[in-house]
């Protein structure tokens, strides 16, 4: 039986316990997960791309293909953005909930 083929961003969703605060939108054309009104997480190339800092930002960039996402592709990367290559699906969940942390950390309630 062939494999379906699912999207990265629902699985995230559900993993992050499909929190009201979290919605799907654009950024760059490309389909991504807002949470609050915030970008974290974008799917790019079949990759997940996260806003992290710190420990949880060290960790995607030692994962084997991750990367800091140069959506240009320019020579230019975005500092706070590591693409994780999606055979690492199963840290998407820790690292989509470090991404939702980052990013609401100081947004009002």
């Amino acid at each position: 039986m062939a494999e379906i083929d699912t999207d990265p961003l629902d699985e995230l969703q559900a993993a992050l316990g499909n929190r009201t605060d979290i919605k799907r939108t654009k950024m760059f054309g490309k389909d991504c997960l807002a949470a609050r009104g915030k970008v974290m997480a974008v799917l790019w190339e079949g990759d997940v791309v996260f806003k992290l800092a710190g420990e949880d930002h060290a960790r995607a960039l030692k994962l084997d293909g991750g990367h800091l996402w140069d959506p240009r592709g320019k020579g230019h990367p975005m500092r706070e953005w590591v693409q994780v290559p999606r055979l690492h699906s199963e840290e998407f969940g820790h690292l989509g909930e470090a991404a939702y942390e980052y990013v609401t950390a100081n947004i009002g309630e």
